[in-house]
């Protein structure tokens, strides 16, 4: 059996953490292998990580007025509505941006047949990437920062214990509002990233948040009511469940249908075609602009996965609560992987899954993962956060 290929960015500082891998079940490690593609209908995927290039201008789009769909949950970052946290996403800019799905619990091969059954509880996925609209709800009312970091135990998977965020995990977010806006929502000031964040709101408040690391990611959804999906909720929503689908939208589950329709990805989203006409492709670096990243839900329903959650493959990586695991844990019951399993972190880092705007197609498949340091800055990680039910 194969493992699944993983992504390294580049080494950063992290947090020391003293986490374990924790199942509901009895642990066992698996052995890796090659995966049976003939059996499962998915493969192995190349994961390598895209760098972007010098932005180029913002996009001016006009957006629907704010507004708030009362049969909608109040969730923080949607509460009083606004550009980006109202009534702007979607295929027509229309849904609300703070909409959440059910999951059904069920079991379902994970990553690839040969890594063994799966099973997750019922919880909610939201139905869009956070937008940079509901993220300013957040830095405007102060958190996200070591002065106001959230409550040691929060945002813990229900069915995991020892889940949810640590004390030690505080310094690890900025010292201050400034230095969040200033720093890492502009991606340390890369002129060769893209970021989203804005100091004022303009036109991109209904694009999704970017630069944002682990621990920004994991604030955000516990403010917001929510918390981190684990890595193996998140594969199961894009997989749709045991139909153990190639890409979140394929039907049946073994087809390779995608087209710049389906995602944004490989610099796309503004609408050209994949010859990245932004900027072209040199030694295999792909040449972005802010315009390739769409609103959540601009390429709905065509494609949505099966529980109706948009962009699960493209636009945004995003962050799960899981360390990169070396080894599989069977069998699967609620499982987490909470520790890196080795004393240098850096190494293995935290997982992002979906693929982004300047990613191939192999990277959108719905196994396909990336794994960073949790203090990494990259215009192609986003948010996203599941609830419980």
């Amino acid at each position: 059996m194969k493992p699944l290929s993983r992504s390294l960015a580049a080494s950063l500082v992290v947090a020391a953490v003293g986490c374990t891998i924790y199942n509901s079940s009895l642990l066992v490690d698996a052995d890796a292998g090659p995966p049976d593609a003939g059996s499962s209908g998915r493969h192995d995927a190349s994961t390598a990580k895209k760098d972007a290039s010098p932005r180029d201008a913002r996009r001016e789009d006009a957006h629907h007025d704010a507004g708030v769909d009362a049969s909608a949950p109040a969730f923080a970052s949607c509460a009083d509505g606004g550009a980006g946290a109202g009534n702007q996403c979607g295929p027509n800019e229309t849904t609300n941006c703070c909409a959440t799905l059910p999951v059904p619990s069920g079991t379902f091969h994970r990553d690839t047949v040969d890594a063994g059954l799966a099973t997750v509880s019922a919880f909610h996925l939201d139905q869009f990437e956070v937008t940079v609209g509901r993220f300013r709800k957040f830095v405007n009312a102060g958190f996200g920062t070591q002065l106001h970091p959230p409550a040691a135990g929060s945002g813990a998977n229900p069915h995991i214990p020892g889940s949810g965020w640590q004390f030690a995990w505080n310094s690890m977010l900025p010292a201050s509002t400034p230095a969040l806006t200033s720093q890492d929502l502009t991606c340390d000031q890369n002129a060769d990233d893209n970021p989203t964040w804005t100091d004022t709101i303009v036109n991109d408040e209904s694009l999704p948040i970017n630069c944002v690391t682990w621990f920004e990611a994991f604030a955000f959804c516990i403010w917001d009511g929510g918390r981190l999906p684990t890595d193996t909720e998140w594969d199961f929503a894009a997989s749709g469940g045991a139909e153990d689908r190639y890409y979140p939208w394929s039907s049946p589950p073994t087809s390779t249908m995608l087209t710049p329709a389906y995602a944004s990805y490989e610099c796309t989203g503004h609408g050209g075609p994949t010859e990245f006409v932004d900027g072209g492709m040199e030694a295999g670096i792909y040449y972005c602009s802010i315009a390739d990243i769409t609103p959540p839900g601009h390429h709905s329903p065509l494609g949505d996965g099966l529980f109706g959650q948009a962009d699960l493959a493209g636009n945004m990586n995003e962050w799960v609560l899981d360390w990169n695991y070396l080894t599989f844990q069977l069998p699967c019951d609620n499982c987490a992987d909470l520790d890196s399993g080795s004393p240098d972190a850096a190494t293995y880092g935290r997982l992002t899954r979906s693929g982004g705007y300047d990613n191939t197609p192999n990277d959108l498949l719905t196994y396909a993962a990336f794994y960073s340091p949790p203090t990494y800055l990259a215009d192609d990680d986003g948010i996203r956060c599941a609830r419980d039910p």
